[in-house]
């Protein structure tokens, strides 16, 4: 009895020894990691486009995103860009990178299933979310704003138009706010500290004869942009030469302010589906408008053209967002040219469609058919046949000369272009050339001449 009982006090004890044992060894070493410290370094400027992401090693450097794990319990073993990854970034940009951490020792430590934001201490950006997957968690921070000078306006143009009006293109980075200044024979004489829209209309105080200028840069959208952004340079319009013909009443300003013709948007607007170009005064542009350095054309009622328009007996094609095409187009499988600013010449209007007939076009020599479209294959003009390529490659279209072979048959282009028959000499030898067909006959006699394999007349063969 009483060696039973000194055997169950055994048991009793091996038993606590295990259940302690595994308790310290085991389940007491694994614990969730919960002060969670990264470090994330941004050197991207105005303009750069954003690449792969670095993980650990050194200091980031220009145009370089670094990633870094500051804790011994995990590391970050995948970074990548978060949702609105751009092209390229511009100043105030607050770009979201997705870092995966994963436990050094998952047996040692692990992430819990759920943090709040105070669990993350974040050097160079903000905490927006965290999730664990498997083991691993996914942590998405938003960098600090991309710090650097909004870019100048583009150019800044004179309407053809609209007397006294001044437009411009913003520069890649732009806050879309602008600081405008107009001078008369290089003395300021009116100045907008904030306009918040490309164009302005000056006439209104173009109340002398004289050379007018005007001054554009992009400032800060508010004071909290200062952290980060920079006002743009100067960018200055061409001269307006007012004369005394031509000066402004003043009708229109009040003080310093010029008097809003409309309480409608200015500019480019929508009307229902279609685009349309409100003047200051309120009117719809019509007819042609020079914009932002391309050509529209605005129907009678307003609405912007798009593709294929007739305007005074000329077609012009406008691209979907309504600009004027020139040069090269492919429409329905077909080409067109329109012809560019620089060969309008000879009575030819920048964009309009060439017409039909042949036309010279980069040194080559085209034709053009009566609805426009680029000739290919052959063709008869004025009783001459000619050849214009039909492949699709660099010379599609082109008018060929010299020899040429299509479907195994030979044939002779002169240097017009015109398909030549009959007798022909071509560098000193002789061919003959099917008067109906054109094709270059080989290994036969013609009116008593030999022609060998390669079509040329063997005249040894018939003298002694």
């Amino acid at each position: 009895m009483k060696e039973q009982s000194i055997r169950k006090s055994f048991v009793l004890i091996v038993c606590l020894f295990f259940v302690l044992f595994f308790r310290e060894n085991g389940f007491a070493a694994s614990s969730p990691i919960r002060n969670i410290r990264v470090k994330v370094q941004s050197r991207l400027e105005p303009g750069d486009s954003p690449g792969d992401i670095r993980i650990e090693g050194a200091e980031a450097e220009a145009h370089e995103v670094v990633a870094m794990a500051k804790g011994s319990n995990f590391t970050i073993t995948k970074a990548e860009w978060g949702s609105g990854k751009k092209s390229y970034v511009t100043v105030g940009d607050e770009l979201k990178v997705v870092l995966v951490l994963t436990p050094v020792d998952v047996t040692t430590n692990f992430f819990q299933a759920a943090y709040h934001s105070g669990t993350f201490h974040i050097e160079g950006g903000s905490y927006v979310s965290a999730k664990r997957e498997g083991d691993d968690l996914h942590l998405t921070v938003k960098l600090k704003a991309v710090q650097g000078r909004y870019d100048a306006p583009v150019s800044v143009d004179w309407n053809a138009r609209t007397l006294g009006q001044v437009s411009w293109t913003p520069g890649q980075s732009d806050s879309h706010s602008y600081q405008v200044q107009l001078f008369r024979n290089g003395n300021r004489i009116f100045e907008l500290a904030r306009l918040n829209a490309t164009q302005y209309n000056f006439y209104p105080y173009m109340t002398k004869a004289g050379n007018y200028t005007v001054r554009v840069k992009t400032i800060l959208k508010n004071d909290k942009e200062k952290n980060y952004a920079g006002s743009s340079t100067y960018s200055e319009s061409s001269e307006l030469v007012i004369d005394d013909r031509d000066v402004s009443d003043g009708k229109g300003r009040v003080g310093d302010k010029v008097v809003s013709g409309t309480e409608k948007k200015v500019g480019w607007d929508k009307d229902g589906n279609e685009y349309v170009y409100r003047l200051p005064s309120g009117a719809l542009l019509t007819g042609w408008g020079h914009i932002g350095g391309y050509w529209y054309y605005f129907r009678p009622d307003g609405k912007m053209a798009k593709r294929w328009e007739n305007v005074n007996g000329k077609w012009y094609f406008f691209h979907e967002n309504g600009d004027m095409a020139v040069g090269w187009i492919k429409d329905n499988n077909n080409w067109y040219y329109l012809v560019p600013d620089n060969e309008a010449v000879n009575g030819l209007v920048s964009g309009e469609m060439l017409g039909q007939g042949w036309h010279i076009i980069s040194g080559r020599y085209y034709y053009m058919e009566e609805s426009g479209r680029m000739h290919k294959g052959w063709l008869l003009d004025q009783g001459r046949w000619y050849y214009l390529n039909e492949l699709e490659n660099s010379l599609e279209g082109v008018m060929f000369s010299g020899f040429m072979v299509r479907n195994e048959k030979t044939y002779y282009l002169n240097s017009n272009g015109a398909m030549e028959t009959g007798w022909v000499s071509i560098d000193g030898n002789w061919y003959y050339f099917q008067k109906e067909s054109g094709e270059m006959l080989r290994n036969t006699w013609v009116d008593g001449f030999p022609l060998n394999a390669d079509g040329i007349l063997d005249e040894n063969s018939f003298r002694r």
